[in-house]
């Protein structure tokens, strides 16, 4: 689908969303995106989500870990670099990306982790993260990187999934108080 036709789906889908979609979102990452901000990551990783049978708030959670979700561009080893909201692949030249594009292109990377390991969701979160080096890693111990386990990121991935959807329940609460 054209950029600009996805660009269109996703302002619609931001105009009737639940405002507390967006709330919760937001309370969970203050510093890093506004109101309107939350609102757009929202909505692209819920149209993402839809598309690949995945959970929105896994995609959010990836996307907080991996750009804080922004379109940055990430150096790699190898003289590649990691591109967009959530860094999938890394890549010889990045081009700027609607929050939609990155969602979309890290949904379907995490979609095929998770036909590649037979629906492990655990072994697919490791090998989005590290690939298959680190899944074969992990098998063996733990891998430290800057004094943190690498092993553990399906873990920091799968809590704070959960905790974007306590604080949008929390944020719904308060709507119907």
């Amino acid at each position: 689908m054209p950029p600009i036709m996805l660009q269109a789906i996703i302002r619609l889908m931001v105009l009737i969303q639940d405002p507390a979609t967006a709330d919760g979102l937001r309370s969970t990452a203050p510093v890093y995106l506004t109101p309107e901000q939350a609102a757009e990551h929202s909505a692209a990783a819920a149209y993402a989500a839809r598309q690949y049978q995945l959970d929105d708030t896994l995609l959010l959670s990836i996307a907080y870990h991996e750009s804080r979700y922004t379109d940055a561009v990430t150096p790699e080893p190898g003289g590649k670099y990691s591109c967009g909201t959530m860094t999938p692949v890394p890549q010889a030249h990045c081009s700027r990306q609607a929050p939609v594009e990155g969602y979309l292109a890290g949904a379907a990377h995490l979609r095929g982790w998770i036909t590649a390991e037979r629906g492990d969701l655990r072994l697919a979160l490791l090998g989005y993260a590290g690939g298959g080096r680190l899944i074969r890693a992990c098998a063996d111990g733990p891998v430290l990187t800057h004094g943190v386990d690498a092993c553990h990121t399906p873990a920091v991935f799968l809590a704070r999934a959960a905790w974007i959807r306590t604080e949008r329940r929390r944020a719904r609460a308060r709507v119907s108080s």
